[in-house]
């Protein structure tokens, strides 16, 4: 007679299923990509996965570039709001979702605003950039 797939096979072993996995491919990559960013772009919120990740998905490293200030004047609020902001994106990103963040950071210190004022004081532009530069740094 014929054996029915659901049927044990007459040498008493159970038929073979396939495996179920333990949660589907979305879950596996939330549990594995926590963080998730707003993309001002498409506006909309898009899971963060690093570089790194598509090679070695169990390589945490970030490298993150971000734009310094052009030092022409004095340091105001604004730069103090812009930085504090992306340093406590950093940390979050590092102490809560445990990546391993490479931060690299500008500082312009030559542009025509730069070249203007510093001509304008009679001062040579890297002087003029350097000072406006330990500022912006202390």
């Amino acid at each position: 007679s014929k054996t029915k797939v659901n049927d044990t096979p007459k040498c008493g072993l159970t038929p073979w299923r396939m495996p179920q996995p333990y949660c589907s491919p979305l879950e596996t990559l939330s549990r594995m990509h926590p963080l998730v960013v707003y993309n001002s772009l498409t506006r909309s919120k898009v899971r963060f996965i690093p570089q790194a990740s598509f090679y070695n998905p169990n390589d945490r490293k970030v490298m993150w570039y971000q734009c310094g200030p052009t030092v022409y004047s004095d340091t105001h609020l604004g730069h103090a709001r812009t930085y504090v902001s992306l340093d406590i994106i950093r940390r979050i990103m590092q102490d809560v979702a445990g990546y391993d963040v490479l931060l690299c950071q500008n500082v312009t210190d030559i542009d025509d605003k730069i070249i203007l004022r510093s001509s304008a004081e009679k001062v040579p532009f890297l002087e003029f950039a350097r000072k406006y530069e330990a500022e912006f740094n202390h």
